[in-house]
C-alpha cells in the first residue's frame, strides 16, 4: 500500500518537474492527504477486498455500527441453537430462580449445574473419551468458560460464596438479542483466551482478528475446507506482526494450532457457527463449513469501492 502511495506522489511529481513547476509546500500537502486517504479506502486482495480502514474497523470495533460486520437479530428458537448461549442463559436463569446460587465449598457450581450446563454446550473430548469423568466444574472446560464468560460480561456476581445476577445481568436475561451481542463482545475482549488451548504465543493478535474471519468463513463456508485454508488467509492478511506469507504447507505449527483452538473450536464452535466431523486422531486436521445460523446471525456488508 504504502509502495503504490510513494509512486503516485513521485509520478506526481516527475509530471510537474517536466512542465518545469515547482509545486508548494501547501499544494504537496494536499496531494499527500488526498493519497493517503485514497489508499485508506482502497481495496487490498489480502483483505479480501476491504481496505485498511474498513480492516481496522473489523479489528478494533468489531460488530460496532460502522463494523462491516454486524449481527442480525434471531427468533428465540435459532438463539436457542448457540450452545454457549444456552449455557449462559440457563445457568443466569437457575439464579434468578433461586434468587442467588450457593457455590460448593471449594468455590465451584454445583455438581447438578455442571452436569445440566455440560449437556447444553458442545462435547468435551476427554470427557466423551472416558479420560475425565464430569465430576465437578474444574473437570470441564466446556463449562468452567460459561462461568467466566457471564462474570467477565458483567453479568452475574460473586460475593462469600454466593453467585447472583447483576442489573446488567436482569437487564439481559429478558432480552436474547442483548444478551448474545454482550457474550460475542465479552468472549472477544474481555475472557483470558489461554482457557481455550493454554497457549499465548498468538492469543492477542488471533482475538482481534474475529470478525475478519467471520468475513472468510461468508466467502468460503458453503464447502468444507481444511482449517489450514483459513489460518493461512488469516495469518497472510496481517504482514505486520509476520516475516513473510506462508501457504498451508509452510504455515508455522504453532499458529495453525492456536487459530485452530481458539478461533474454530473456542468462538466459531462455542456460537453454532461452523461444523465438523470429530478427527480420529488429536494430530488430525480439521474441516469445517458454516452452519445454517451464521448465515442468519452476521450481515456482511461488501467492501466499499
Amino acid at each position: 500500500m504504502f509502495q503504490d502511495l510513494k509512486n503516485y506522489v513521485n509520478e506526481y511529481l516527475y509530471n510537474k518537474e517536466v512542465l518545469g513547476v515547482s509545486p508548494s509546500l501547501e499544494e504537496f500537502k494536499r496531494l499527500l492527504t488526498m493519497s493517503i486517504i485514497k489508499e485508506c479506502n482502497s481495496g487490498i486482495e489480502v483483505y479480501e477486498g476491504y481496505s485498511p480502514r474498513e480492516i481496522t474497523l473489523m479489528l478494533y470495533s468489531p460488530f460496532e455500527s460502522d463494523c462491516p460486520v454486524q449481527l442480525n437479530k434471531l427468533s428465540s428458537e435459532e438463539y436457542a441453537m448457540i450452545p454457549i448461549f444456552r449455557q449462559v442463559k440457563r445457568l443466569m436463569e437457575v439464579i434468578e430462580e433461586k434468587k442467588e446460587l450457593k457455590l460448593t465449598a471449594k468455590g465451584n457450581l454445583p455438581v447438578k449445574i455442571v452436569k445440566e450446563l455440560y449437556s447444553l454446550g458442545i462435547s468435551d473430548d476427554f470427557i466423551e473419551a472416558g479420560i475425565y469423568k464430569l465430576a465437578k466444574e474444574q473437570d470441564s472446560k466446556r463449562v468452567r468458560i460459561v462461568r467466566i464468560l457471564a462474570h467477565s460480561a458483567g453479568l452475574i456476581k460473586k460475593r462469600k460464596g454466593v453467585l447472583s445476577l447483576t442489573v446488567e445481568g436482569v437487564r439481559n436475561l429478558k432480552d436474547d438479542s442483548l444478551l448474545l451481542k454482550t457474550l460475542i463482545g465479552a468472549f472477544c475482549r474481555k475472557i483470558d483466551w489461554e482457557i481455550l488451548d493454554f497457549m499465548n504465543i498468538y492469543g492477542d493478535i488471533i482475538r482481534i482478528e474475529v470478525a475478519f474471519s467471520i468475513v472468510l468463513l461468508a466467502r468460503y463456508g458453503t464447502e468444507k475446507r481444511i482449517e489450514q485454508f483459513y489460518a493461512v488467509k488469516n495469518y497472510n492478511a496481517f504482514p505486520l506482526y509476520f516475516e513473510s506469507p506462508v501457504s498451508e504447507d509452510t504455515l508455522c505449527w504453532d499458529y495453525n494450532n492456536s487459530y485452530r483452538e481458539r478461533i474454530i473450536k473456542g468462538f466459531m464452535k462455542h456460537f453454532g457457527l461452523i461444523e465438523f466431523e470429530p478427527r480420529e486422531k488429536m494430530c488430525d486436521s480439521i474441516y469445517l463449513q458454516k452452519t445454517a445460523i451464521f448465515d442468519k446471525l452476521f450481515r456482511i456488508i461488501p467492501p466499499k469501492q
